[in-house]
């Protein structure tokens, strides 16, 4: 399945205020406890990392305006040993090539979350409404057995954009 969210932020007070950080979070199952996500340098993008999820927060932000070869485009949370073809995961990409952020976390009570958005750094919003402030979407797939032939990024954008 797919789930795509969006955030809208309207100051309704007196004063103006600052968004620094909007995040969308999803709950994920106890059963998913192995992380994959993606970093790089120039020459060598896109290099798989993986690691377990375990009580914290595994966090990937993108700070330079814009995504670059070390950004984690997306991040996935599995069960323990999938591969592209097999086993269970669950994605979650941010629809913005700006400034950005990616985490998974585990609580000790077992509850988690994968989440991602838009690392705002300073977006300052007047007092009592305006048009308000959208940020951008976050999108969550979720898969049985991925598509070998296919790049997990791929098969969830092209999902979304037949939401619209």
């Amino acid at each position: 399945g797919l789930v795509r969210a969006r955030a809208n932020v309207i100051n309704i007070g007196e004063d103006a205020y600052t968004v620094n950080d909007c995040v969308i979070a999803f709950p994920i199952p106890q059963n998913a406890r192995e992380i994959l996500d993606f970093a790089g340098h120039w020459g060598k993008e896109r290099v798989a990392q993986r690691r377990p999820l375990t009580a914290g927060v595994h966090l990937r932000e993108g700070r330079k305006g814009r995504t670059g070869e070390d950004a984690a485009t997306l991040l996935h949370v599995g069960v323990p040993g999938f591969s592209f073809a097999e086993g269970e995961i669950w994605a979650v990409h941010t629809a913005w090539s700006g400034n950005h952020t990616h985490y998974a976390e585990r609580l000790f009570t077992g509850t988690q979350v994968i989440g991602s958005g838009d690392r705002a750094l300073g977006w300052r919003l007047p007092a009592d409404g305006g048009d308000g402030l959208v940020l951008p979407g976050a999108v969550l797939g979720s898969a049985g057995v991925l598509a070998a032939n296919m790049h997990p990024a791929h098969a969830i954008l092209y999902r979304a954009e037949a939401l619209d």
